[in-house]
């Protein structure tokens, strides 16, 4: 396909625009405005092949390491609440390095099966300062035997999602949004709302080490 000039894609059909952005290895998502806009941002980073940017290591976010208590019901009444809205601006409107949405609608989607289907196996949570950190296992979808470990940060005074981090590759911080974050996000609304909270396996105190209980913790109150 003959590249096209910036001038020209209003006078073109959507799927001539999806074509371009193929042809770029863009995202195809949206209305023909959003196409347009986003083949524009193409034209102006020339199709984004400078050299890189250099930035820190991801998992250079300052998350601690000591501190954790299992997340119970005692804890709820530190955490702020949490809306739905805030979800979807982290996950699905955020804006990523290159200006573009990250839309992960499906993480959301994928994320609510998750934690329906009891894979969120581990949380666990510290209060420091004007934050809120969480972290735990998520188990795998379809693999049993398979976890992940996450971070998550909140600020404690509005609900929002400061920083992730998830094991899967889909999920690298600082900004992940896998739907291992969405399952874990989703399970701090509902716990938020005063619903009941289900953990499989408890913690020690220093970050990402678990062990296996004599008893499940059910929090079946609500």
């Amino acid at each position: 396909m003959k590249v096209m000039e910036s001038e020209t894609y209003l006078n073109v059909s959507v799927p001539q625009l999806k074509d371009e952005l193929r042809r770029r290895g863009a995202t195809t998502r949206g209305r023909k405005a959003d196409l347009i806009e986003r083949l524009r941002a193409y034209d102006r980073n020339k199709d984004f092949q400078n050299e890189p940017v250099i930035i820190p290591e991801p998992l250079e976010v300052d998350w601690p390491t000591r501190g954790f208590q299992q997340l119970q019901v005692v804890h709820r009444e530190e955490i702020p609440e949490i809306y739905i809205e805030q979800i979807d601006m982290y996950f699905v409107h955020r804006l990523a390095g290159d200006k573009q949405s990250t839309g992960d609608v499906k993480a959301i989607e994928k994320g609510r099966l998750l934690l329906e289907s009891d894979r969120v196996l581990a949380t666990s949570y510290l209060m420091q300062g004007n934050a809120l950190f969480f972290t735990g296992i998520v188990g795998a979808a379809m693999k049993t035997r398979v976890t992940y470990n996450f971070k998550l940060k909140l600020d404690k005074n509005s609900g929002d999602i400061v920083n992730s981090h998830c094991e899967c590759p889909a999920g690298r911080g600082p900004h992940g949004t896998c739907k291992h974050l969405a399952a874990v996000a989703l399970l701090l609304l509902t716990f938020a709302e005063g619903k009941g909270l289900y953990i499989k396996r408890s913690c020690t105190e220093n970050l990402q080490t678990f062990h296996k209980p004599k008893h499940s913790y059910s929090d079946s109150s609500k």
